[in-house]
C-alpha cells in the first residue's frame, strides 16, 4: 500500500504506463 503510493507519486504513472504495470503484476502472479 505504502509502496504503491510512493511509486505513483514518484513516477507519475500515465494511462500509457498503466497497462504495462498491470501486465507485470499478472505475469508475476502466474509465475509464482
Amino acid at each position: 500500500s505504502y509502496y504503491g503510493r510512493e511509486f505513483y507519486e514518484g513516477k507519475k504513472i500515465s494511462w500509457r504506463d498503466a497497462p504495462i504495470a498491470f501486465w507485470t503484476l499478472l505475469k508475476y502472479r502466474f509465475v509464482e
